[in-house]
């Protein structure tokens, strides 16, 4: 139960400067972050959040001392690959459980028409994800909702703002941080980003962290892994075949492929059949959404925190040399976890 009084507040929102007075209420310093959330989740009642396991209703005391990421998006949320992958990088990572819940996930969904498919989306997504959601959305005040579209800058494609515990926002969209570095990024601020991509190399930790486990032991025992990918068949039957007489003159080598940035049909249907010809695929279709999303995730943190592809960053350069390569042929040559570099060809 909230305790303290928002209906002043209110008011001013259904006035001519509600804008302004939201703008100026979330500039305010706090001592914690009630407040900030009683204003920003206010529907009209006092118990504007719904846990989907229990479906109780409740107050935002329930996150306090907390550190909040309020995901902003539409009732659809993300696609499901997208949707997969940040419960994964969130809930279900194993540096969560060793934060002790020192953070949550708050969802606002947004819609300026409500319709019926968007209430049934919003209604089952509530009801099945992991984190808290705003009950009644489409009663969130206006200058609230105008609030995250002007201030925050939503635009339809989904964001994490994440609040400290005084309700301050301290990074603007850690939505690719999640995806790169999941709950590891604990608090998710800005500075916590600039601090990882500090410590970071071009690894095949880096490229791979954790989106299959045999390959996270493949990686943490030093092993020569290439990761390669294309959506010609000739040229992948070919590629085997000259690698193929490398591994049999005694050199280890694990393959993976990770079909092109275009995840076709065509590449759906290509990596059944390496299956079944050429190795063992380590990556199911929706692995590799996750390791292209992840790839994307990096070059727009990149991007973010204002380096450029023609800047010297090594990191950079390589993950755009991947996005940008489309469908051709191209291959990633790397061994172990720490310091040591993977090499791009195309």
């Amino acid at each position: 139960m909230n305790y303290f009084d928002t209906s002043s507040f209110c008011k001013t929102c259904r006035g001519k400067d509600a804008s302004e007075a939201a703008k100026k209420f979330f500039q305010e310093v706090h001592p914690d972050n009630q407040d900030v959330l009683g204003i920003l989740l206010a529907t009209k009642d006092e118990l504007p959040l719904k846990n989907s396991s229990t479906q109780h209703k409740l107050g935002v005391s329930e996150v306090k001392d907390k550190v909040v990421l309020i995901l902003v998006s539409k009732a659809e949320l993300l696609p499901l690959e997208g949707l997969l992958l940040l419960l994964e990088r969130t809930y279900d990572h194993h540096h969560h459980k060793k934060l002790e819940g020192s953070y949550e996930i708050v969802w606002i969904s947004v819609s300026d028409t409500w319709t019926d498919s968007e209430w049934d989306m919003f209604d089952f997504l509530s009801n099945s994800l992991p984190w808290y959601s705003v009950r009644r959305p489409w009663v969130l005040y206006s200058a609230v909702v105008n609030y995250i579209k002007q201030e925050w800058g939503y635009k339809n494609a989904p964001l994490i703002v994440v609040l400290d515990s005084q309700g301050m926002v301290t990074n603007s969209n850690a939505m690719d941080m999640v995806f790169i570095w999941g709950a590891r990024a604990y608090p998710f601020s800005s500075s916590k980003e600039e601090q990882l991509w500090d410590e970071e190399n071009w690894t095949l930790k880096l490229l791979l962290d954790e989106i299959d486990p045999l390959l996270t032991t493949w990686v943490e025992e030093g092993r020569n892994i290439c990761i390669y990918g294309s959506d010609n068949l000739d040229w992948i039957r070919e590629f085997n075949a000259k690698f193929k007489v490398i591994r049999n003159a005694g050199v280890q080598l694990e393959m993976v492929y990770a079909g092109c940035k275009d995840l076709s049909e065509q590449v759906r249907r290509m990596s059944a059949v390496i299956g079944e010809e050429l190795h063992r695929n380590l990556f199911t279709f929706t692995k590799l959404h996750f390791f292209w999303l992840r790839l994307e995730s990096i070059r727009r943190s990149k991007l973010k925190l204002g380096q450029t592809i023609h800047s010297d960053d090594h990191i950079l350069k390589e993950v755009s040399a991947l996005l940008d390569t489309a469908n051709e042929g191209w291959v990633i040559i790397g061994r172990g976890e720490y310091g040591r570099h993977c090499k791009t060809f195309s």
